[in-house]
């Protein structure tokens, strides 16, 4: 199992982090992180400015780190996550094509 942002963040107390997510970009200090692990929902943007908006905390905590690189002159990761593969595989996919249900 891989290791999920909320224990990331445990382990890396004072760290500043910026998540590449599938719900877009997040940056954060270590003090927003904690409000974050308190159930506090955090801004996220699409990368372009005027696009930020609210995502859950529940949400950006469960998810897995599928990459990760540290800046070696601080306390600053650049992390890219995905959903857990429990919950990928649990979503059902309906596609139809010309009305015929595949």
């Amino acid at each position: 199992m891989k290791q999920t942002i909320k224990e990331f963040i445990q382990e890396h107390q004072d760290a500043e982090l910026h998540l590449m997510t599938p719900g877009g970009y997040i940056d954060m200090l270590a003090k927003e992180a904690d409000l974050l692990l308190n159930g506090e929902d955090v801004a996220a943007h699409f990368g372009v400015r005027g696009t930020d908006y609210m995502i859950s905390a529940e949400e950006v905590l469960k998810q897995e780190i599928y990459s990760v690189n540290q800046d070696e002159q601080n306390a600053r990761f650049y992390i890219i996550t995905e959903m857990p593969e429990k919950e990928v595989q649990a979503e059902s996919f309906d596609c139809t094509m010309g009305g015929i249900q595949l």
